[in-house]
């Protein structure tokens, strides 16, 4: 997938791997903000596909993945287990592959934004606390499952709120490129009222611009 200034991922191709090789002894040396990029996608395959993974994220020394190599290896093998399952259901994303999106649409539109320069995973997690909020008010998804989401993603040292110089306005229109938007509506990867993923949920503006307003009023 390549970014493209029209949008995210707009180019690219398909080709699956023979191999997936993954070094958890580079992971030690990062800098504390690469290792939260990456975390942030742990939380959404755990917010989405694993309740026992999210409820144990809940309980987490946050700084113990980091300085504990077998228990990363256990967090990324399962992480792994996921997206293994869900491609191979659905490789061309033509349908539940789409669950892997969760917090992306917006977040896409934020890095978009920014230049690209805010990180993938800030932009997720922020993506992630957008959506829940947009669930509870299309979906019925409960207001303090939305509010656990936010404290758990800050608990792990991750952002939850838009820039403050973005305005709804702003990301609503970088979202009319999204590749998932049908006629300049987007389509978002969101929760049901049981905490269950829904897939391509269209988003009318004025729920979008409140959800987006319910993540920025926490700071």
């Amino acid at each position: 997938g390549i970014n493209h200034p029209a949008g995210k991922n707009l180019l690219g191709a398909f080709y699956q791997p023979r191999a997936v090789f993954i070094d958890t002894d580079f992971l030690a040396t990062l800098p504390r903000e690469e290792f939260l990029n990456g975390l942030a996608e742990v939380v959404k395959y755990a917010a989405t596909l694993d309740q026992d993974l999210y409820n144990w994220l809940a309980r987490l020394d946050p700084d113990l993945p980091e300085q504990e190599g077998e228990l990363i290896a256990s967090i990324i093998a399962r992480c792994v287990e996921l997206k293994t399952k869900v491609v191979e259901t659905d490789q061309r994303e033509a349908g539940y592959r789409s669950v892997l999106n969760f917090g992306h649409t917006a977040g896409h539109a934020l890095e978009q934004l920014s230049g690209y320069q805010l990180k993938h995973g800030f932009a997720v997690a922020v993506g992630m606390h957008i959506a829940a909020w947009l669930s509870h008010l299309l979906l019925g998804f409960p207001e303090e499952e939305a509010t656990r989401l936010a404290a758990l993603l800050t608990r792990l040292g991750l952002p939850v709120s838009p820039d403050p110089v973005l305005s709804a306005e702003q990301v609503w229109e970088a979202l009319q490129s999204d590749k998932k938007a049908r006629q300049k509506i987007p389509r978002f990867t969101l929760l049901d009222r049981r905490g269950k993923p829904a897939l391509f949920v269209e988003a009318p503006k004025e729920e979008f611009c409140h959800a987006f307003q319910l993540a920025s009023s926490m700071r």
